[in-house]
C-alpha cells in the first residue's frame, strides 16, 4: 500500500490537484496542523498581502508583499484563487494561482489556513477547475483557546522585554500586543463563535471534516482522518459530504 507522500505525488503527476483548507477560531492550532501535513505530501502556499513587511520577514518566503494597486490588478486578471480583507481595514491577503501551481509542479499538494469566506472561494475555484478541495474545520474548547492566546501574549511580551530596544519603544510595543490580543479575545468570544463555529456545527457552512478538539497528542489521529477524507473524495466519483465529526 502506498504511503500518503507517494499517493499525493502520484496524483499530482496525473494532474490531480488537491487543496486542504484549514479553518477555525483563533488558537485552535491550524498553523501547527498545516506544518504537520507537510510531512505527508502537502506544502504551504505563500500568500500575497498588501500589508507592510514586518521586521525579520522575507518577501517571497513569508509573504509576497505588494501594493493595493498591484493586488487589485492581479485580481482583475484572474490571478487570485481567494482574497480577504482579513481585519476589515483594507489590508488584503490572498492566494495566487501562480503560487498554487508552483506547489503542484513540485509534485505536492496544498494545505492552506483560511477564514470561512476564503474557504468558500477556494472551493468554488476548485470546482470550476477540476481540482479537489477538502475543507477541514478545527475547533477546541473556548477555555483552552483563551489559555493559548494568553500564553502567546506572555511569550510575545517576554521577547520584547529581552530585546535590545530602548525602554520607551518596548513599552509602546507591549501596548500594541496588549491591544492586539485583547481584540483577538473579543473576536474569539463573539464574532468567531457566532459566525464561524456555530455554522460549522449546525450545517449552514459545509465542511468535509469537523474536528472538536485538536492538540499535539492527537495530531497523528487527526492527520489520518484528514488523509482518509482526501482519499475518499479523490477516488469516489459519488462522494457525498456528510460532515464527519471527530470527537476527542
Amino acid at each position: 500500500m502506498l504511503n500518503f507522500v507517494q499517493f499525493t505525488r502520484e496524483y499530482s503527476m496525473n494532474n490531480e490537484k488537491v487543496i486542504i483548507t484549514l479553518t477555525g477560531p483563533s488558537g485552535t492550532g491550524k498553523t501547527f496542523l498545516s506544518f504537520s501535513l507537510f510531512e505527508h505530501g502537502f506544502s504551504n502556499v505563500v500568500s500575497t498581502t498588501t500589508r507592510m513587511k514586518r521586521p525579520g520577514e522575507v518577501d517571497g518566503a513569508d509573504y509576497h508583499f505588494v501594493t493595493k494597486e498591484q493586488f487589485d490588478n492581479m485580481d482583475a486578471r484572474g490571478e487570485m484563487i481567494e482574497k480577504v480583507d482579513a481585519h476589515g481595514i483594507g489590508l488584503y491577503y490572498g492566494v495566487s494561482l501562480a503560487e498554487a501551481e508552483k506547489v503542484f509542479n513540485s509534485g505536492k499538494n496544498a494545505a492552506i489556513v483560511v477564514e470561512p469566506d476564503g474557504k468558500r472561494q477556494i472551493e468554488e475555484y476548485c470546482e470550476k477547475n477540476g481540482w479537489t478541495c477538502v475543507s477541514v474545520f478545527v475547533n477546541n474548547p473556548v477555555e483552552l483557546l483563551f489559555e493559548r492566546i494568553l500564553l502567546r501574549f506572555s511569550e510575545q511580551q517576554q521577547t520584547i522585554l529581552k530585546s535590545s530596544l530602548d525602554t520607551e519603544y518596548k513599552e509602546k510595543e507591549i501596548q500594541k500586543i496588549i491591544k492586539s490580543n485583547a481584540e483577538r479575545l473579543k473576536k474569539l468570544t463573539t464574532f468567531e463563535q457566532e459566525k464561524w463555529v456555530k455554522p460549522a456545527y449546525n450545517g449552514s457552512e459545509r465542511y468535509d471534516l469537523v474536528i472538536d478538539n485538536f492538540n499535539s497528542r492527537n495530531t497523528e489521529k487527526i492527520i489520518s482522518s484528514i488523509i482518509e477524507t482526501v482519499n475518499e473524495k479523490m477516488t469516489c466519483a459519488d462522494y457525498v459530504n456528510d460532515k464527519k465529526k471527530i470527537k476527542m
